[in-house]
C-alpha cells in the first residue's frame, strides 16, 4: 500500500497540523441493503458531529478489482457521491437516502490476501472525517463463482 494512503490513514486516527481532525462524536457507518442479480446496493449512514446543512462526501478505499486476469484492491479514494446532513445532523436516514452500488463483477470468491474496502466520509467546510471499515465487505464485488 503506497506511503499516502497509510500517511492519510494515520493522520485522520492522530492527527497532524493542517489536517482535518477526525471528529470523536461524528459517525459513519455503510450497510449492503439488496444484492439484486450481479449489483450489491449500499446505504451510508451517518449521525453524531456532523453539522447540519452541510455536504458530506462518500469515498471508498481498497476496492477489490480484476485488471489482467490479477486481483488486487484500488490504492486511491474513489468518490461515490455526497450526501447533506438534515437538521438533525444526521445522514441517510429518511425515506429515501442516498444509495449507491457496487457490480458483483469479479470472478470467484475473495483471497485471504486481499485488504477489506474503507469507507470514508469528510465534509471539508467543517473540518470533520470519518472512517467505517468494510470488514468481510469483499464478498459483494466476487460474483461467488469460477
Amino acid at each position: 500500500m503506497p506511503l499516502c494512503v497509510i500517511a492519510l490513514a494515520l493522520s485522520a486516527l492522530v492527527g497532524c497540523p493542517g489536517c482535518p481532525e477526525r471528529s470523536k462524536e461524528a459517525t459513519l457507518y455503510v450497510a449492503p441493503a439488496t444484492t439484486r442479480g450481479n449489483v450489491t446496493t449500499f446505504i451510508p449512514t451517518g449521525y453524531g458531529g456532523w453539522v447540519p446543512g452541510s455536504k458530506v462526501e462518500i469515498l471508498i478505499l481498497a476496492e477489490p478489482q480484476f485488471v489482467d486476469g490479477e486481483i488486487s484492491s484500488t490504492t486511491t479514494f474513489r468518490s461515490v457521491g455526497t450526501v447533506t446532513v438534515d437538521v438533525h445532523g444526521l445522514f441517510g436516514f429518511g425515506p429515501f437516502p442516498f444509495q449507491f452500488s457496487v457490480p458483483r463483477n469479479i470472478p470467484g470468491t475473495p483471497p485471504g490476501y486481499l485488504a477489506q474496502p474503507l469507507f470514508y466520509a469528510r465534509d471539508t467546510a467543517n473540518n470533520i472525517t470519518a472512517f467505517f471499515p468494510g470488514v468481510d465487505f469483499n464478498i459483494f464485488w466476487f460474483t461467488g463463482k469460477p
